[in-house]
């Protein structure tokens, strides 16, 4: 059989292969890149297992070529596969650090409580409710001239919800 029909038919199937993949990325997408393999492998293997039995060298360099690009297909799924769990790991990582910013962002971290910005973000959700609501904002006045004189820790054990108390 002249080579060129060999090729023609392992063209075709590569083809038919690279269609079977396209299917498989589609339905599965890249975090599961085992679909993709899964739907490849075989052909390439009868591929290049009935060029391994036609006994010439152009067949066996086919073969050989169906087996790398079999290689390739497979190790780049697969690394795929680990980026796309690494850049999902770190977007849940990332918003779960974003979500604790915000609540640190609107909460005094000794007493946990609610700080002006806490505040004034719960009033903009309740103004959208229609029952009544009641807001409290204490401002301590002199308070950072107790702290000078006594100290953070000291001051910090004389406020309610703190470890000292």
């Amino acid at each position: 059989m002249p080579i060129s029909i060999v090729l023609s038919g392992l063209i075709l199937t590569v083809q038919a292969l690279l269609a079977g993949i396209s299917a498989g990325a589609v339905t599965y997408g890249s975090s599961y890149a085992a679909a993709a393999i899964y739907f490849i492998t075989p052909p390439l293997l009868i591929a290049a297992a009935c060029l391994l039995t036609k006994g010439t060298l152009e067949n066996y360099i086919l073969a050989f070529a169906v087996l790398l690009f079999e290689g390739g297909l497979a190790r780049a799924s697969f690394v795929g596969q680990a980026r796309f769990r690494d850049a999902s790991r770190l977007r849940h990582q990332a918003e779960r650090l974003a979500a604790e910013m915000e609540r640190n962002s609107r909460e005094d971290h000794l007493t946990a409580l609610l700080n002006r910005r806490g505040l004034e973000h719960a009033i903009d959700q309740f103004e959208n409710t229609d029952g009544p609501f009641v807001a409290m904002l204490i401002d301590l006045d002199g308070f950072k001239s107790v702290n000078d004189t006594y100290g953070h820790v000291r001051v910090t054990s004389c406020l309610p919800g703190s470890p000292a108390e």
